[in-house]
């Protein structure tokens, strides 16, 4: 999604730094122009972490000009910023897997002294799970007329050997 930013650029002493009015309280510096995008989303990731609201809708320029207190005379830019990283509200979810895989998800779970939660949602993330979910491994496994079992039970088995893999 695209958020609007407003950058007052630097100069040797300084370094540039980006105010996100969409998310209230939430700015980023970068010395060079380049990183800006990657400061940005990183304090963006950041102001969610550990907190418990939605991703606000993206503000237009107008609407932005149009509140009370608007005194930005400086530089607007577009940052797309990626929804995927951010973590909004969580939410408890109850799931099913073969006691060996949970048996070696505590183990790594206990060594690293983080929770199953904490474990399972980086995994997620980093080997993009919830993308492929519509893989067509599950659409050819789901089509078989010899299968029985539904979609949703393809999608958990091939989750389960997903896991089973990476730990």
């Amino acid at each position: 999604m695209r958020y609007l930013g407003y950058v007052e650029t630097g100069d040797e002493a300084h370094a540039n730094s980006v105010v996100l009015p969409d998310f209230p309280g939430c700015f980023s510096a970068a010395d060079d122009e380049q990183n800006l995008a990657k400061a940005v989303q990183e304090a963006v990731e950041l102001h969610f972490e550990d907190e418990d609201f939605d991703l606000p809708i993206p503000s237009t320029l107008k609407q932005i000009e149009s509140q009370a207190g608007f005194d930005y005379p400086g530089v607007w830019m577009w940052f797309e910023i990626d929804v995927d990283k951010i973590s909004t509200k969580l939410q408890r979810v109850n799931i099913t897997m073969p006691k060996n895989i949970l048996t070696k998800l505590d183990a790594v779970a206990n060594h690293e002294h983080i929770s199953r939660s904490g474990m399972l949602r980086p995994a997620f993330q980093r080997f993009n799970l919830v993308d492929n979910l519509h893989c067509p491994h599950f659409r050819c496994a789901a089509q078989s007329p010899s299968r029985k079992s539904s979609p949703q039970h393809i999608h958990r088995a091939h989750l389960a050997l997903q896991l089973t893999f990476h730990i």
